[in-house]
C-alpha cells in the first residue's frame, strides 16, 4: 500500500517545485511586457564582493514622502508608493499608504526604510527592486567604458522599471547612455 503512495506523491512534489519558479518567471515576464514604464534617478553602486557575485547596487532619489496614512509607519512595513512622472521624465512619488490605492495602477508595493520623528514627518521607502546582477564578465565592468564605482554627480542614470499593480520588475539600468543589461555586448 505504502509502495503505491510513493510515485504519486514523489510526481506531485517534482511538479509543485517546477510550478512555483515557471509562475514566477511568467508573471515577470507578463510584467516586462504590460507593465507601465518607469525611470529612476539612481546612483549604482558596485561593491564587487565575491560572496554575491558582479551585483549592481542601487540607491534611488525617490524614496521619501509624507505618508497619507494615518496609521503610524515602522521600520520593515509594507508601504504602497504611489507614483507619477516628473517634468524631467523621472519617477516621483506621490502618496505613501498602507492601503492599496484604489483605481490606481501606478503603485509598487515596498517596505519602509526608516521614519523621521520630527516635524517633516518623511518617510523613507526601500524598493523591492534595488539589486541587478550583472551578466557581463568582471573585465567587461573594469574596461573604463561604464564608471559607476565612485558616486559621479555629472552622470545621469537611471533604473527602467515596469509597474502594474503593486507588482514591479527591473528591466535595466542605464549609466551615461550605457545599458548595464546589454554591458558584455558592448566590449
Amino acid at each position: 500500500m505504502m509502495q503505491k503512495l510513493v510515485w504519486p506523491a514523489f510526481i506531485l512534489m517534482v511538479a509543485a517545485q517546477w510550478f512555483v519558479p515557471a509562475r514566477l518567471v511568467l508573471q515577470t515576464e507578463h510584467l516586462l511586457k504590460t507593465g507601465k514604464e518607469f525611470k529612476f534617478r539612481t546612483q549604482p553602486i558596485n561593491p564587487n564582493e565575491p560572496i554575491y557575485g558582479n551585483t549592481v547596487y542601487l540607491s534611488f532619489k525617490a524614496t521619501s514622502a509624507r505618508s497619507t496614512s494615518t496609521d503610524t509607519l515602522y521600520t520593515g512595513d509594507p508601504v504602497y508608493v504611489s507614483l507619477a512622472v516628473d517634468s524631467a521624465g523621472y519617477a516621483k512619488i506621490t502618496a505613501l499608504s498602507k492601503e492599496e490605492p484604489a483605481g490606481q495602477t501606478d503603485f509598487v508595493l515596498a517596505a519602509v526604510d526608516y521614519a523621521l520623528g520630527d516635524s517633516t514627518g518623511l518617510i523613507y521607502v526601500k524598493y523591492p527592486f534595488d539589486q541587478m546582477y550583472l551578466e557581463a564578465p568582471k573585465d567587461a565592468v573594469h574596461d573604463g567604458s561604464v564608471s559607476f564605482w565612485e558616486p559621479d554627480t555629472t552622470q545621469v542614470s537611471y533604473a527602467i522599471v515596469m509597474i502594474n499593480k503593486g507588482h514591479s520588475a527591473l528591466k535595466d539600468v542605464i549609466v551615461d547612455g550605457t545599458s548595464l543589461k546589454h554591458l558584455k555586448h558592448n566590449q
